[in-house]
């Protein structure tokens, strides 16, 4: 039995990658670079740090260019990005179990506003952003920060994720990894990992 459940943000809890494709596109439009907004979303389904990076250098884009973006970002996420069906019904079923759920994100602060839009702020126990400062995934570090302070028993601990930085994360850290692969990302295999594809699947795997 899962006790503990630590998961990813984007593209896992929360559809944000099509807002995320917009703004990034919409940036590099006002900073005169002309790409194709697909193109874009898939580098983004990769990490969203290693978009930003390769149009920043691929273009020589001035440092304003971020800044364009996460203004851009915030606005395009008020108006798209909302959690995916079944996950606000899962989370708060979990937390009624007694299990513990916790986010580790590469994401910042925003993360805060958009739990707070949807009424999920209060499903999860501690949420790990980029303002604590450890390594970026698949470092485990975030994982091993939370597993200490709520003295989490590895056996019963879980990360998931959607992409192989998130599964790897956990499985480094000594827990299992779980690939939440709904079709709207690419796939991958990362050897150990446990695997959903649909709420349900999620459903039977954390709470039986």
């Amino acid at each position: 039995m899962y006790k503990h459940i630590l998961w990813d943000f984007d593209g896992t809890l929360f559809d944000t990658y099509p807002a995320l494709a917009r703004a990034l596109h919409q940036a590099l439009e006002i900073h005169g670079v002309s790409a194709d907004v697909q193109e874009i979303y898939g580098r983004m389904r990769v990490t969203v740090g290693a978009a930003l990076s390769y149009y920043e250098k691929e273009y020589a884009l001035p440092p304003e260019y971020r800044e364009t973006y996460r203004a851009l970002r915030d606005q395009w996420e008020e108006k798209l990005a909302a959690p995916y069906p079944g996950i606000p019904e899962l989370l708060r079923e979990l937390k009624a179990a007694g299990r513990g759920n916790y986010i580790f994100t590469h994401r910042g602060a925003s993360l805060h506003g958009l739990l707070e839009k949807h009424g999920l702020a209060d499903c999860f126990r501690e949420c790990v952003t980029s303002e604590n400062g450890f390594p970026i995934k698949p470092d485990p570090a975030g994982i091993a920060y939370l597993m200490e302070k709520y003295a989490m028993n590895p056996e019963e601990s879980i990360m998931i994720g959607d992409r192989a930085l998130d599964v790897q994360a956990g499985l480094n850290a000594g827990i299992a990894g779980l690939a939440y692969l709904d079709g709207t990302g690419p796939a991958f295999q990362c050897p150990g990992m446990l695997l959903a594809r649909s709420v349900g699947e999620l459903r039977e795997i954390l709470l039986k």
